[in-house]
């Protein structure tokens, strides 16, 4: 007798916002399958061909598969083929979707119609996905999430701004653009404003040479990587939260996973109007929108910010009621899993153990 559900995903170690994700979906997928719940972990090609028929025997036994990201869509070709009754969905991010290589996209007009649902992080994945020839009625759109216990309290405002933005410095971040484009016209009207960026990545040498080249040392930290318990920190201690992204051609932004972090947190987010952010700031709730690109924007969204603060209190209660997986679980157990209910006493805390090990078949 089939029962329980398989979680197959890549995206198991490292950082990053799919990575993230990866381990999110499966702590919530044990909170609702606690008895029944397996997974796979497949980070390599070598892996995909040697685990392959690991999870198409652990499949035989299953009623549903899950899959974290659209790169595996052969193994629901596959699956279909085999198990005809089988289940089977898929978590599509963002760039798992519109990865540019002219197999890549072949591959995926022919499988991602075999999926049973197809969960969208955002709009603009779920606007992605639709132009692949997927039927509109099978796409579900649930975003991102937190786990709100892991989330600290906020401390003290602090008396000199401070700007934050935490992610891969990559161009479409927008992190280069912004240290040149915004933060000059900021300076002007708040001189003593200071802009620190966590992160790594390849345009970090890029960004050093403009805050070099602008002479702006003494407005701007680039902090690299760091622990989770400083980065945490930092939300505490700072006025706003900056997404400046722009726009780069075949390099989406999925979601944004920190905005969210960062207003758990009662940070507000300023962020750029552009692909999925939008669907991680609540417009004057949790942050305000600037024109992606737009210099003029940018610094009178985060000028009438830093004049009119938001209440942080209320920026965490709108974000935790959202975004927490709590929450999120009870959409992907009735539109995506298709569970009659959802037992109460289910709790959903990453904090409890429920790593990607404890009961996972391979990782």
């Amino acid at each position: 007798m089939r029962s329980g559900i398989l979680f197959v995903s890549r995206k198991s170690r490292g950082v990053g916002g799919m990575q993230q994700l990866s381990n999110d979906l499966w702590c919530m997928i044990q909170g609702l399958y606690p008895d029944t719940a397996q997974s796979i972990v497949i980070q390599s090609l070598p892996a995909y061909i040697t685990l392959l028929p690991r999870v198409l025997w652990t499949a035989r036994k299953k009623n549903h598969v899950h899959l974290g990201d659209s790169a595996l869509a052969p193994i629901a070709w596959i699956l279909s083929k085999m198990y005809p009754n089988l289940q089977i969905t898929v978590t599509a991010c963002g760039l798992d979707i519109t990865y540019q290589h002219p197999l890549y996209q072949w591959m995926l007009l022919k499988t991602l119609p075999k999926f049973e649902s197809i969960v969208c992080i955002s709009n603009q994945t779920a606007k992605e996905v639709m132009i692949r020839s997927v039927d509109p009625e099978c796409i579900v759109t649930i975003p991102c999430g937190i786990w709100p216990s892991e989330m600290k309290t906020l401390s003290q405002k602090p008396s000199v701004p401070i700007l934050l933005t935490v992610g891969r410095l990559i161009r479409r971040k927008g992190v280069a653009w912004f240290i040149e484009e915004v933060l000059p016209l900021l300076i002007k009207t708040h001189p003593n404003l200071l802009y620190k960026v966590v992160g790594e990545g390849r345009d970090a040498l890029l960004i050093s040479g403009i805050v070099k080249r602008l002479n702006l040392g003494n407005s701007v930290q680039l902090l690299g990587s760091i622990s989770d318990e400083d980065r945490d920190d930092l939300y505490q201690k700072s006025n706003l939260f900056i997404m400046p992204n722009i726009e780069v051609e075949n390099d989406i932004e999925g979601f944004g996973i920190v905005c969210i972090e960062a207003s758990a947190c009662g940070l507000p987010v300023a962020a750029a109007r552009i692909e999925g952010v939008k669907d991680a700031v609540i417009e004057n709730k949790t942050g305000m929108f600037f024109t992606h690109e737009d210099p003029i924007s940018a610094a009178t969204v985060i000028q009438e910010m830093l004049a009119e603060p938001f209440d942080r209190n209320e920026v965490a209660r709108c974000t935790r009621a959202k975004y927490s997986w709590d929450e999120l679980a009870t959409h992907y157990a009735k539109y995506v899993f298709k569970l009659p209910h959802r037992h109460s006493d289910v709790g959903l805390r990453r904090s409890e153990g429920r790593t990607r090990e404890t009961a996972g078949v391979a990782s």
